[in-house]
């Protein structure tokens, strides 16, 4: 079986368009449409359940550096060089994303649209805890991926990645910190840097950090 290259360049430019667009629409002073009736039906969901989502999602939000720590420490124990840069590249890409928040001058929820229980300073899009949670978690997706031997652990991995960075987009609206198009912005924007970082970074590893690729010959 041969493994094939993850066409990442095909994919940004399926991402980067949308990102545009959106951002595009989201600068300035106002809300989207379907902004304010979206996050009023996310934050309904106001029960033992939904709350607690919505606090699990925050604190992934708030605590992927510590979480990240681990990971680094035991791909460094095992030499794995390139995967540690990509790891610990996360969080300089992450801070910059404040430098998109300055561009598009995008307001946050206000108390009369929305309800709001967390007071978060400055713009809202796109949502900066959004774009570094799917930094990490995909980053650490990706490096399962690439390492794990057992496919039933790299799924779960991935799915387990894709749930923690679903939490925490919701966690921001339930709280009124940010926007649902905040949040896309997020997920779009933090796609797009994490695409970047694994095609630098992937230069860099080492030929026995590759995987290799096996063919099956015909008998002669």
């Amino acid at each position: 079986m041969v493994r094939t290259r993850f066409p990442r360049r095909w994919l940004t430019g399926a991402l980067l368009l949308p990102a545009l667009l959106l951002s595009a629409a989201a600068a300035g002073d106002g809300q989207l449409p379907g902004d304010v009736s979206l996050a009023r039906r996310l934050q309904a969901a106001d029960g033992p359940v939904g709350n607690g989502l919505a606090r699990f999602g925050n604190w992934l939000g708030d605590s992927w550096v510590a979480l990240a720590l681990p990971l680094v420490v035991v791909l460094a124990l095992r030499r794995r060089w390139a995967d540690v840069a990509l790891l610990v590249a996360v969080v300089p890409a992450w801070a910059a994303s404040d430098r998109l928040k300055t561009l598009f001058d995008s307001p946050r929820p206000t108390p009369d649209l929305v309800r709001v229980t967390e007071r978060a300073s400055g713009y809202g899009f796109p949502s900066g805890t959004v774009i570094g949670a799917l930094l990490f978690f995909g980053a650490a997706a990706y490096v399962a991926h690439r390492l794990g031997r057992a496919r039933r652990a790299r799924t779960l991995v991935m799915v387990a990645a894709a749930v923690a960075v679903l939490l925490v987009g919701f966690g921001r609206v339930h709280t009124g910190a940010h926007w649902p198009s905040d949040v896309l912005g997020g997920y779009l924007w933090g796609a797009l840097v994490l695409l970047a970082l694994v095609d630098v970074f992937a230069t860099f590893r080492r030929p026995r950090d590759r995987p290799v690729a096996t063919t099956q010959r015909e008998p002669t």
